[in-house]
Protein backbone atom coordinates (compact mmCIF):
# COMPACT_ATOMS: atom_id res chain seq x y z
CA UNK A 1 0.00 0.00 0.00
CA UNK A 2 2.67 2.06 0.55
CA UNK A 3 4.15 1.53 -2.83
CA UNK A 4 0.78 2.91 -3.94
CA UNK A 5 0.83 6.00 -2.05
CA UNK A 6 4.09 6.64 -3.78
CA UNK A 7 2.95 6.51 -7.15
CA UNK A 8 0.15 8.73 -6.48
CA UNK A 9 1.60 11.05 -4.04
CA UNK A 10 3.53 13.48 -6.39
CA UNK A 11 -0.02 14.14 -8.44
CA UNK A 12 -2.56 16.74 -7.90
CA UNK A 13 -5.82 15.81 -6.66
CA UNK A 14 -7.33 16.30 -10.14
CA UNK A 15 -4.50 13.88 -11.59
CA UNK A 16 -5.36 11.13 -8.82
CA UNK A 17 -8.83 11.21 -9.77
CA UNK A 18 -8.21 10.79 -13.13
CA UNK A 19 -5.54 7.72 -12.33
CA UNK A 20 -7.89 6.21 -10.28
CA UNK A 21 -11.14 6.06 -12.12
CA UNK A 22 -11.63 2.68 -13.36
CA UNK A 23 -15.63 2.58 -13.87
CA UNK A 24 -15.04 2.99 -17.71
CA UNK A 25 -14.08 4.85 -20.24
CA UNK A 26 -12.03 8.15 -19.72
CA UNK A 27 -11.09 11.26 -21.85
CA UNK A 28 -8.53 13.39 -20.01
CA UNK A 29 -8.45 17.43 -21.83
CA UNK A 30 -5.55 19.49 -20.91
CA UNK A 31 -2.98 21.93 -21.87
CA UNK A 32 0.41 21.91 -22.52
CA UNK A 33 2.70 20.75 -19.75
CA UNK A 34 -0.30 19.79 -17.36
CA UNK A 35 1.00 16.42 -16.88
CA UNK A 36 -1.33 14.43 -19.34
CA UNK A 37 1.42 11.91 -19.94
CA UNK A 38 1.83 11.63 -16.50
CA UNK A 39 -1.51 10.67 -15.33
CA UNK A 40 -1.31 7.95 -18.19
CA UNK A 41 1.77 6.21 -17.11
CA UNK A 42 0.74 6.45 -13.30
CA UNK A 43 -2.13 5.05 -14.36
CA UNK A 44 -0.50 2.13 -15.94
CA UNK A 45 1.80 2.17 -12.93
CA UNK A 46 -1.04 1.92 -10.34
CA UNK A 47 -3.08 -0.13 -12.47
CA UNK A 48 -0.45 -2.86 -11.98
CA UNK A 49 0.45 -2.06 -8.70
CA UNK A 50 -3.13 -2.32 -7.30
CA UNK A 51 -3.73 -5.82 -9.07
CA UNK A 52 -6.33 -4.28 -11.51
CA UNK A 53 -4.85 -5.54 -14.01
CA UNK A 54 -1.70 -8.11 -15.68
CA UNK A 55 0.87 -6.15 -17.07
CA UNK A 56 0.50 -8.03 -20.55
CA UNK A 57 -3.09 -7.08 -20.57
CA UNK A 58 -2.05 -3.25 -20.94
CA UNK A 59 -1.94 -1.34 -24.29
CA UNK A 60 -0.50 2.25 -24.25
CA UNK A 61 0.44 3.54 -27.79
CA UNK A 62 1.86 6.92 -28.67
CA UNK A 63 3.11 8.61 -31.76
CA UNK A 64 6.67 8.98 -32.00
CA UNK A 65 10.11 6.98 -30.90
CA UNK A 66 11.09 9.41 -28.36
CA UNK A 67 7.70 9.88 -26.73
CA UNK A 68 7.28 6.25 -27.11
CA UNK A 69 11.07 5.89 -24.64
CA UNK A 70 9.94 8.48 -21.76
CA UNK A 71 6.84 6.45 -21.47
CA UNK A 72 8.73 3.42 -21.32
CA UNK A 73 10.63 4.97 -19.00
CA UNK A 74 8.56 6.75 -16.87
CA UNK A 75 6.70 3.43 -16.08
CA UNK A 76 9.86 1.67 -15.87
CA UNK A 77 10.84 3.70 -12.80
CA UNK A 78 7.35 3.46 -11.28
CA UNK A 79 6.91 -0.54 -11.23
CA UNK A 80 10.48 -1.29 -12.58
CA UNK A 81 10.02 -4.95 -11.96
CA UNK A 82 6.88 -5.47 -14.41
CA UNK A 83 7.41 -2.49 -16.80
CA UNK A 84 8.88 -5.44 -19.49
CA UNK A 85 5.56 -7.13 -19.56
CA UNK A 86 3.77 -4.02 -20.51
CA UNK A 87 3.12 -3.29 -24.19
CA UNK A 88 3.99 0.35 -24.78
CA UNK A 89 5.09 1.85 -27.83
CA UNK A 90 4.03 4.25 -30.85
CA UNK A 91 0.76 2.78 -33.09
CA UNK A 92 3.53 1.70 -35.61
CA UNK A 93 5.59 -0.23 -33.66
CA UNK A 94 1.94 -2.12 -32.29
CA UNK A 95 1.37 -2.44 -35.73
CA UNK A 96 5.14 -4.26 -36.75
CA UNK A 97 4.76 -7.04 -33.85
CA UNK A 98 0.85 -7.05 -34.82
CA UNK A 99 2.28 -8.18 -38.35
CA UNK A 100 4.86 -10.58 -37.21
CA UNK A 101 2.49 -12.17 -34.36
CA UNK A 102 -0.41 -12.46 -37.15
CA UNK A 103 2.57 -13.67 -39.75
CA UNK A 104 0.04 -16.23 -41.40
CA UNK A 105 -2.72 -13.65 -42.00
CA UNK A 106 -0.08 -10.73 -42.91
CA UNK A 107 0.49 -13.75 -45.71
CA UNK A 108 -3.22 -14.25 -46.27
CA UNK A 109 -4.48 -10.63 -46.78
CA UNK A 110 -1.23 -8.86 -47.71
CA UNK A 111 1.80 -11.14 -49.42
CA UNK A 112 3.62 -10.66 -46.73
CA UNK A 113 6.05 -13.54 -46.02
CA UNK A 114 7.84 -14.12 -43.03
CA UNK A 115 11.20 -12.21 -42.51
CA UNK A 116 9.88 -9.10 -44.36
CA UNK A 117 11.90 -5.88 -44.59
CA UNK A 118 10.62 -2.50 -43.47
CA UNK A 119 11.35 -0.15 -46.37
CA UNK A 120 11.87 3.53 -45.46
CA UNK A 121 10.64 6.82 -46.64
CA UNK A 122 14.02 7.07 -48.31
CA UNK A 123 13.81 2.98 -49.90
CA UNK A 124 9.86 4.08 -50.96
CA UNK A 125 11.24 7.08 -53.30
CA UNK A 126 13.99 5.39 -54.70
CA UNK A 127 11.66 2.50 -55.75
CA UNK A 128 9.15 5.10 -56.97
CA UNK A 129 12.17 6.63 -58.79
CA UNK A 130 12.26 3.90 -61.00
CA UNK A 131 8.91 3.25 -61.78
CA UNK A 132 8.21 6.74 -62.51
CA UNK A 133 11.38 6.18 -65.12
CA UNK A 134 9.77 2.56 -66.28
CA UNK A 135 6.34 4.41 -66.86
CA UNK A 136 7.68 7.24 -68.71
CA UNK A 137 6.45 10.02 -65.82
CA UNK A 138 6.56 13.47 -66.61
CA UNK A 139 9.94 15.40 -65.00
CA UNK A 140 7.80 18.02 -64.17
CA UNK A 141 6.25 18.53 -61.68
CA UNK A 142 5.85 14.82 -60.66
CA UNK A 143 9.21 14.30 -57.97
CA UNK A 144 9.33 10.76 -56.14
CA UNK A 145 8.59 12.78 -53.06
CA UNK A 146 5.81 14.13 -54.74
CA UNK A 147 4.61 10.91 -55.80
CA UNK A 148 5.25 9.97 -52.37
CA UNK A 149 2.90 12.17 -50.85
CA UNK A 150 0.31 11.61 -53.34
CA UNK A 151 0.31 7.58 -52.65
CA UNK A 152 0.76 7.73 -48.69
CA UNK A 153 -2.80 9.94 -48.38
CA UNK A 154 -4.27 7.79 -50.69
CA UNK A 155 -3.05 4.54 -49.29
CA UNK A 156 -4.36 6.19 -45.64
CA UNK A 157 -7.75 7.60 -46.59
CA UNK A 158 -10.06 5.17 -44.53
CA UNK A 159 -13.34 5.41 -43.43
CA UNK A 160 -15.26 3.57 -41.29
CA UNK A 161 -16.82 1.39 -44.39
CA UNK A 162 -13.13 0.75 -45.81
CA UNK A 163 -10.58 2.56 -48.34
CA UNK A 164 -11.68 4.98 -50.20
CA UNK A 165 -9.25 6.02 -53.17
CA UNK A 166 -8.73 10.49 -53.24
CA UNK A 167 -6.33 9.63 -56.49
CA UNK A 168 -8.04 10.71 -59.96
CA UNK A 169 -5.12 10.59 -61.96
CA UNK A 170 -5.17 7.50 -63.78
CA UNK A 171 -0.87 7.73 -64.00
CA UNK A 172 -0.90 8.14 -60.40
CA UNK A 173 -3.38 5.46 -59.99
CA UNK A 174 -1.28 2.72 -61.46
CA UNK A 175 1.70 3.84 -60.06
CA UNK A 176 0.17 4.01 -56.53
CA UNK A 177 -1.09 0.16 -57.65
CA UNK A 178 2.30 -0.84 -58.98
CA UNK A 179 4.40 0.66 -55.79
CA UNK A 180 2.63 -1.61 -53.47
CA UNK A 181 2.62 -4.57 -55.82
CA UNK A 182 6.70 -4.12 -56.16
CA UNK A 183 6.84 -4.16 -52.49
CA UNK A 184 4.86 -7.36 -52.20
CA UNK A 185 7.47 -8.76 -54.85
CA UNK A 186 10.09 -7.86 -52.56
CA UNK A 187 8.35 -8.99 -49.67
CA UNK A 188 8.70 -5.46 -48.14
CA UNK A 189 6.32 -3.20 -46.07
CA UNK A 190 6.63 0.64 -45.96
CA UNK A 191 5.42 2.49 -42.43
CA UNK A 192 1.85 3.20 -43.98
CA UNK A 193 1.62 -0.84 -43.92
CA UNK A 194 2.22 -0.90 -40.44
CA UNK A 195 -0.80 0.89 -40.10
CA UNK A 196 -3.32 -0.17 -42.38
CA UNK A 197 -2.35 -3.96 -42.37
CA UNK A 198 -3.05 -4.58 -39.02
CA UNK A 199 -6.22 -2.59 -39.91
CA UNK A 200 -6.94 -4.92 -42.66
CA UNK A 201 -6.83 -8.16 -40.81
CA UNK A 202 -8.76 -6.76 -37.51
CA UNK A 203 -11.42 -5.76 -39.85
CA UNK A 204 -11.44 -9.46 -41.85
CA UNK A 205 -10.49 -11.60 -39.20
CA UNK A 206 -12.64 -11.90 -36.59
CA UNK A 207 -10.69 -14.55 -34.58
CA UNK A 208 -8.07 -12.33 -34.15
CA UNK A 209 -10.06 -9.34 -33.63
CA UNK A 210 -12.04 -11.11 -30.59
CA UNK A 211 -8.61 -12.61 -29.19
CA UNK A 212 -6.53 -9.17 -29.50
CA UNK A 213 -9.88 -7.40 -27.61
CA UNK A 214 -9.41 -10.68 -24.93
CA UNK A 215 -6.03 -10.17 -24.26
CA UNK A 216 -6.17 -6.19 -24.08
CA UNK A 217 -8.22 -4.81 -20.95
CA UNK A 218 -6.94 -1.39 -20.31
CA UNK A 219 -6.05 0.41 -23.89
CA UNK A 220 -4.24 4.10 -23.17
CA UNK A 221 -3.43 6.26 -25.65
CA UNK A 222 -1.54 9.70 -25.68
CA UNK A 223 -1.86 12.68 -27.30
CA UNK A 224 -4.99 11.89 -28.60
CA UNK A 225 -5.90 14.89 -30.81
CA UNK A 226 -3.27 13.61 -33.29
CA UNK A 227 -5.12 9.98 -34.31
CA UNK A 228 -5.89 10.15 -37.52
CA UNK A 229 -8.60 7.79 -39.39
CA UNK A 230 -6.93 4.66 -39.84
CA UNK A 231 -5.70 4.85 -36.36
CA UNK A 232 -8.83 5.52 -34.76
CA UNK A 233 -10.62 2.69 -36.73
CA UNK A 234 -7.44 0.40 -35.38
CA UNK A 235 -8.49 1.29 -31.67
CA UNK A 236 -12.46 1.01 -32.11
CA UNK A 237 -11.35 -2.90 -33.25
CA UNK A 238 -9.05 -3.09 -29.89
CA UNK A 239 -11.60 -2.13 -27.74
CA UNK A 240 -14.08 -5.05 -26.61
CA UNK A 241 -16.64 -5.96 -24.53
CA UNK A 242 -14.13 -5.97 -21.26
CA UNK A 243 -11.73 -3.67 -22.74
CA UNK A 244 -11.20 -0.27 -20.91
CA UNK A 245 -9.91 3.03 -23.22
CA UNK A 246 -8.20 6.37 -21.66
CA UNK A 247 -7.33 9.04 -23.48
CA UNK A 248 -5.53 12.05 -23.13
CA UNK A 249 -5.14 14.82 -25.33
CA UNK A 250 -5.20 18.77 -26.17
CA UNK A 251 -6.66 19.53 -29.66
CA UNK A 252 -4.71 22.84 -29.10
CA UNK A 253 -1.83 21.03 -29.94
CA UNK A 254 -3.27 19.12 -33.06
CA UNK A 255 -0.81 18.70 -35.76
CA UNK A 256 -3.41 18.10 -38.17
CA UNK A 257 -5.25 21.27 -37.65
CA UNK A 258 -5.19 25.11 -38.92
Amino acid sequence: MNETKDILKSLSEIQQQAVTYINGPLLVLAGAGSGKTRVLTHKIAWLVEENISEPQNILAVTFTNKAAGEMKSRINSLVPGEASKIQAGTFHSYGLKFLFRYSQAAEEIAGLHQGFSIFSRSDSQTLLKQLMKEMNFPDKDNSPAQAMDIISRDYMAWTPNGHDSLITDELYFKLAKDYRAKLRELNAADFDDLMILPLEILKKEIGIREYEQQKIKWLLVDEYQDVNMPQYLLLRYLVGPDTIINVVGDPDQSIYGW
